[in-house]
């Protein structure tokens, strides 16, 4: 399965997400936690769920499914936004 992801530069490249190398923990969740997975990664600060949309080009629910798949197995955590309230910042959670 091959999917592009939209890079902060404009561009955007192809990732085969069956193929990608990633953590233990995450291995065994959907293609899709696993893209999403990969963005929040490569990312250099919290994530909104439609900046997470528009890199993995993935649909809403579908992008909302994953993140919370993955916070209730504690790999990504969330907070408010302090910019707007009605929005949560995603990031991967490092602490063991």
């Amino acid at each position: 399965m091959e999917l592009e992801i939209g890079l902060s530069n404009g561009g955007v490249t192809p990732v085969d997400v069956t193929s990608v190398q990633v953590d233990a923990e995450v291995a065994d969740l959907t293609p899709s936690c696993k893209l999403v997975y990969l963005v929040l990664e490569e990312a250099d600060e919290c994530l909104t769920q439609a900046t997470i949309r528009e890199h993995t080009q993935l649909p809403d629910r579908t992008v909302y499914r994953a993140l919370t798949k993955l916070e209730d197995a504690g790999i990504v955590e969330s907070e408010p936004s302090l910019s707007d309230a009605r929005q949560r910042l995603y990031q991967i959670n490092y602490s063991p």
